[in-house]
């Protein structure tokens, strides 16, 4: 049902190799990856325990290493090939739905802005560093659109569903 769209928007958005596009997608999809998260997390509890609590600080790591194992049983359970319409610029050994950058990405920022402030503006800002770097995997032709929309949905869903219940207990 969606393939149509996806293609479309997969030719509309990809980024021609080598390209100054193309090493902004890199930067977006570097930030994003794996390894640098892992840091950036360990900064994010260590600053959130320190000016909000270790309370907070133990609610942001549960709700990113749940996050992160939830995006994993997704992409084993759904198994959805990369797309094979444009040549990869980025090495990718995973399924394509979710989107792992978007959905983890999205989770730690999300929830690192909520946590640490009220104020939307950090709201705003973790959004839009998620969009940049999901945006960034359809730039880089290594997932669909909808595997990214998907990340995306699956991401604020989780943040919003396991602050939601934090406040009641």
């Amino acid at each position: 049902m969606t393939a149509g769209l996806d293609a479309a928007l997969l030719h509309a958005l990809a980024v021609e190799p080598g390209s100054a596009a193309a090493g902004l997608a890199l930067f977006f999809t570097r930030f994003g990856d794996a390894g640098p998260r892992f840091l950036i997390v360990l900064l994010l509890a260590a600053l959130i325990g320190w000016r909000r609590g270790l309370r907070r600080a133990g609610l942001f790591l549960a709700i990113v290493a749940g996050g992160a194992l939830l995006v994993l049983l997704l992409k084993s359970a759904i198994g959805r090939p990369r797309p094979d319409l444009l040549p990869h610029q980025d090495i990718v050994r995973s399924a394509s739905m979710p989107s792992g950058h978007a959905a983890n990405n999205l989770i730690v920022w999300l929830a690192a802005a909520r946590l640490w402030s009220p104020a939307w503006g950090w709201t705003a800002a973790a959004l839009a560093l998620a969009l940049a770097i999901g945006l960034s995997r359809v730039m880089l032709s290594v997932h669909w659109p909808s595997d990214v929309a998907a990340g995306w949905a699956i991401g604020l869903l989780w943040v919003a569903g396991c602050l939601r219940l934090a406040r009641r207990g």
